[in-house]
């Protein structure tokens, strides 16, 4: 059923979605797709007679608070010192480039359902992975090309889906020698750069207008005051905690992702 657009019921389930997702934003370094999308596909459906213009609506909606929460969320990790700043750049530059061919080549072939599907499962699967990664990292990290690739991988496959990419760089991070927490923290600062080409892109693309200002204010507002909470607790619990909670995070992000492509 069509939800009664900006009621005050509606604008209440969206700041309560932000919240949520901005304290996983702050406390595993996830970016809130899986949880930005259903809802606002919930709320959009109504409004558009065209499936690729509803899907562009939500994305550009999406990609808007995902930038503001996760600018958020690096501000507080900041201050609990767990981003490791040395190799930002890199990372960085990898992930705009890759976010860039990302969204370029799922333009050109169109398989966004099949993709969908396929990065479900690999949630999953990353979900069982993670357990067999080591926590605490290496005492030297990989070169600046490694982690160039990392951003790249990163965003390619997050242009290409339409996420954020946070799900691939914190475990590729892991294998590069940063801890579980320091993955977290510095891959969510790659997400933001995903998600700042991205919404570039899908503006571009669609206008500027398709961006509903109550829509992201409630959500916005909800993912900023959660995510400092979930970034206080990230620095204050240990690291199987935190790997349990990612774990746990990556499955119900994979099933949520699976059952709405397969509808």
């Amino acid at each position: 059923m069509a939800p009664p657009l900006f009621s005050v019921q509606v604008i209440g389930l969206l700041f309560a979605a932000g919240c949520f997702s901005g304290v996983l934003s702050g406390l595993l370094g996830l970016g809130g797709m899986s949880v930005y999308i259903p809802v606002l596909l919930w709320i959009f459906q109504p409004l558009y007679l065209r499936h690729q213009d509803l899907n562009g609506a939500v994305l550009a909606n999406a990609f808007f608070v995902v930038v503001l929460v996760s600018l958020v969320s690096s501000v507080a990790h900041h201050r609990q010192s767990s981003i490791q700043y040395a190799k930002v750049p890199p990372l960085a530059m990898g992930a705009a480039m890759g976010a860039v061919a990302g969204f370029v080549l799922s333009q050109q072939l169109g398989l966004l359902a099949f993709m969908d599907v396929l990065f479900g499962a690999y949630l999953l699967v990353l979900a069982g992975v993670s357990w067999f990664q080591p926590l605490n990292g290496a005492s030297g990290y990989g070169s600046n090309a490694r982690f160039l690739g990392v951003g790249f991988l990163s965003g390619a496959l997050g242009g290409f889906v339409g996420f954020n990419g946070n799900t691939v760089s914190i475990p590729l991070l892991r294998k590069c020698g940063l801890s579980l927490r320091h993955s977290m923290a510095t891959g969510n600062l790659a997400g933001l750069v995903v998600s700042m080409v991205l919404l570039y892109l899908v503006v571009s693309k669609i206008g500027l207008p398709q961006i509903s200002p109550p829509v992201c204010a409630a959500l916005a507002l909800g993912g900023c005051l959660g995510s400092p909470l979930g970034a206080r607790i990230n620095s204050r619990i240990t690291q199987s905690r935190l790997n349990l909670g990612f774990s746990l995070a990556c499955i119900g992000a994979g099933l949520t992702i699976i059952a709405m492509t397969v509808q």
